[in-house]
């Protein structure tokens, strides 16, 4: 194939197969075992210009090749657009799935190599060179142009509506990378505050100061003496305070773009001459050292602020944004229940509030979805710290306390969310919550959930308000089990005192449970409920049932292993 493509290239184009000492010297191409040297030529404004590319042909041929600029060429005609850092020319975007035919590849190679003239052919442009740039900016924004510059991807934007004033924030300690955050007074602002108190991190008040910085074309290293120009049309009283009083890197000068991306910079490094005594630092003042020409070839730290919304978070993963988001409250956070919660959170919620008294046990870890490292902690704690790590903007109200406690000192508490899941596996509680919701009028829908042994069967009821009481008969006496004998004796399982028994199923059944309801869960929330109380029987695997002597009810034997019944209440 590499004769192939060479003998096509070779058409048009003066080129060779390189060699592996070579490739080695080459710091873009030295991780190719098949590279092609090709010399060619471009017409500029200014004359034909030769040029040299390089074709890296990837081991094994499972993505596209790269086409790379070498690097004398670009330092004559650099910064161009669409040629990156590692002087790879983007033709095609990385993150396509580009399939392709082998035995086209010569002709892919060929209409690559044009493109790639036609991109660096755009330096005779400057408006398409401009555009390009300012479409493209954070690329060529977060690259260092020289050994003192530097680029800081530790900044978080929490900006909803540019009429609200900006503040900010400097974290003692990086809150997972970041170290700076720019943020205005809102409703999701507090939130996340609650989050950082929740981490107790520690932080402390900035000054952040907007400016207008239309420079589009890389390179965009800046040195002290000439970033001033550009705080200038900034509260230069304010900005002296902040770095005179607690530091150079208590100040942000940050601006957007057009694709409202935020980007700024601060000051820290200072790089005084040879000349300056020891104690420089203690005779002048912040602001004294920016304006100082002794101070010349120290560089502002350049910052891209990464946005924190849950807007942009959800633009990113579903596309959309979701207005109207939910509120559930999850009575139970035991195997089933931790694995639910799993589910419940990539659907559209704002609020959960979770009631367990138990704590996690070493014996729970395989069952549970947390580990090792949570064993001792609150059940309802592991979770909330699970969901706020996923999403700080969710709001977690959590009880270690039994269930009946709770309504006992709030008894409307129920009627306040969406919908409520209890997930406690005790019939007698589960009738104690209906019978409650009847007594306080509940107008909102709940969930039961619950598994059999060995999961011989999983079993989810949605309950409309006016059917608690049809409900609370239905699980006494509930007609769709697996197992035929009721005498939970037979399957329960102690390894030691009675404190220590359980029922046996895998983790794996308990996904595969929840992975059958949860198309019908997300309809029911998605709709905003049902019309009808609805029973969902999902069958386990019932060649483990026989495996363990276990006999079935007429039900579980009439039904096929991994199927999913739905009845009406």
């Amino acid at each position: 194939m590499l004769n192939e493509i060479l003998e096509k290239i070779k058409k048009t184009e003066d080129c060779r197969v390189l060699d592996d000492n070579t490739i080695q010297k080459i710091d873009s191409i030295k991780s190719y075992k098949n590279v092609i040297e090709v010399n060619t030529e471009i017409s500029l404004l200014s004359g034909v210009k030769e040029i040299v590319l390089y074709v890296g042909i990837p081991d094994p041929l499972v993505t596209l090749p790269k086409i790379y600029l070498k690097s004398e060429c670009y330092e004559d005609i650099k910064f161009l657009p669409h040629i990156n850092k590692h002087l790879n020319i983007c033709i095609y975007e990385d993150g396509m799935n580009q399939a392709f035919n082998e035995s086209f590849l010569p002709d892919i190679i060929e209409e690559m190599i044009h493109r790639a003239k036609s991109i660096i052919a755009q330096y005779d442009e400057p408006e398409i060179i401009s555009a390009e740039f300012e479409r493209e900016f954070k690329a060529y924004w977060e690259i260092s142009y020289n050994k003192n510059d530097i680029v800081n991807e530790i900044g978080l934007s929490i900006i909803k509506d540019d009429s609200i004033p900006y503040k900010g924030y400097y974290f003692n300690i990086p809150v997972n990378g970041f170290r700076y955050l720019i943020y205005q007074e809102s409703d999701m602002f507090e939130k996340f505050k609650k989050y950082l108190d929740y981490r107790n991190v520690q932080y402390s008040d900035i000054g952040v100061f907007e400016i207008k910085y239309l420079n589009k074309i890389p390179p965009f290293a800046l040195s002290f003496k000439e970033s001033i120009k550009y705080i200038k049309e900034i509260d230069i009283k304010r900005f002296k305070q902040a770095i005179n009083r607690n530091g150079m890197h208590s100040a942000v000068i940050f601006f957007k773009n057009l694709e409202n991306e935020y980007f700024g910079w601060f000051y820290s490094r200072c790089i005084p001459p040879l000349s300056i005594m020891k104690g420089w630092q203690n005779s002048l003042s912040s602001w004294e050292i920016l304006n100082s020409l002794n101070f010349i070839n120290s560089m502002v730290e350049r910052l891209t602020f990464s946005e924190l919304t849950p807007e942009r978070l959800e633009n990113r993963t579903s596309g959309f944004f979701h207005e109207n988001k939910k509120s559930f409250c999850i009575i139970g956070l035991g195997s089933i229940g931790s694995n639910l919660l799993n589910f419940l959170m990539k659907l559209p919620v704002d609020k959960f509030h979770l009631i367990d008294s138990d704590i996690l046990k070493l014996e729970n870890i395989y069952r549970h979805q947390y580990g090792f490292d949570k064993i001792g902690m609150a059940k309802v704690e592991a979770a909330k710290e699970n969901i706020i790590n996923k999403d700080p903007f969710c709001e977690v109200l959590t009880n270690n306390k039994p269930i009946i406690e709770v309504l006992n000192s709030n008894a409307n508490l129920l009627h306040g969310y969406d919908l409520t899941f209890i997930v406690v596996g005790n019939t007698m509680i589960e009738n104690y919550i209906l019978g409650h919701l009847i007594k306080t009028d509940c107008s909102k829908p709940i969930i039961v959930i619950w598994v059999e042994a060995f999961l011989a069967s999983g079993q989810m009821i949605y309950i409309c308000p006016g059917d608690f009481s049809e409900a609370k008969q239905l699980i006494l006496n509930f007609p769709y089990r697996v197992l035929k004998d009721n005498d939970e004796s037979q399957v329960y399982l102690k390894e030691g005192s009675c404190q220590t028994g359980y029922f046996p199923y895998s983790e794996a059944n308990v996904t595969l449970f929840l992975s059958a309801m949860f198309p019908s869960l997300f309809k029911l929330i998605q709709k905003n409920g049902s019309e009808s109380s609805k029973v969902f029987t999902w069958i386990g695997d019932k060649e483990i049932i026989e495996e363990r002597g276990l006999e079935m009810s007429e039900f579980g034997l009439s039904n096929n292993s991994f199927e999913t019944l739905v009845n009406s209440l």
